[in-house]
């Protein structure tokens, strides 16, 4: 009985031995975090036990002689297999560098305006304000003098109380063309004030206004005309534009 205890023994202590290997088989880990990792293990346990008992007993003797012989045979085979897959997953970043506008280069062709002559002091027909001119010029002393007429309405008497009207080039003013100042010297048309002509007509005198420009002067004459009134057609004292004189 002793024998056969002492078999089981030895086949608990291979077990046990065993447990002890596989719970200390190493742990496969992946070094990438990212990585996906499969492992497979196969575990061979092999374990033979032998136990052999012998007894003999003498009954010749009060001497009793045992003798126990036990042979035990353990062997364990762990075979442990790690297979790692990984899986990289790779990131392709793409920096896209947009083209550059296109240069557009206009070239923009600007007329300049048509330099508007000054209609008081160029002969010829013009055409200002959506109105007709005409303008005509003769040498004056050490200048010009130029002479500009307006297409409208004009009032003519005829006779009695008869006055006609009609369409027709109307005296408009005189222009003396640029001279130095000091020509018009003791010249009424040149020096701001009033006077009197010799007809008894009334005048006034304008310079360097912001009516007559800079460096000139400007005329008017107050005499009796012939123009529309309330009552249809009659004669009217006004005063009348007549002349400018401008300085170089």
């Amino acid at each position: 009985m002793r024998g056969v205890a002492l078999g089981a023994w030895v086949v608990l202590t291979a077990l046990s031995a065993l447990g002890v290997l596989l719970a200390s088989s190493p742990t496969v880990r992946a070094a990438n975090p990212d990585a996906t990792v499969t492992t497979t293990a196969t575990a061979t346990t092999t374990v033979t036990a032998t136990a052999t008992s012998s007894t003999t007993a003498t009954a010749t003797a009060p001497v009793a002689t045992t003798t126990a012989t036990v042979t035990a045979t353990a062997t364990a085979t762990t075979t442990a297999t790690s297979t790692a897959t990984a899986t990289a997953t790779a990131s392709r970043t793409v920096v896209v560098t947009p083209e550059p506008e296109p240069t557009v280069t206009t070239t923009e062709t600007v007329t300049p305006p048509p330099v508007e002559k000054d209609l008081y002091e160029t002969p010829g027909r013009h055409t200002s304000a959506g109105r007709q001119w005409m303008t005509a010029c003769e040498p004056y002393s050490v200048t010009h003098r130029c002479w500009t007429w307006i297409w409208g309405t004009r009032v003519q008497h005829v006779g009695g109380d008869r006055f006609l009207a009609s369409a027709g080039w109307v005296f408009n003013n005189l222009t003396y063309v640029a001279s130095p100042k000091s020509l018009w010297v003791g010249n009424p048309l040149g020096s701001a004030g009033s006077w009197t002509d010799e007809e008894g007509r009334q005048w006034r005198t304008e310079c360097n206004t912001p009516v007559t420009g800079g460096n000139g002067c400007r005329s008017w004459v107050t005499t009796k005309v012939a123009a529309r009134t309330a009552d249809g057609f009659g004669f009217v004292r006004t005063e009348v534009f007549n002349n400018i004189v401008r300085f170089s």
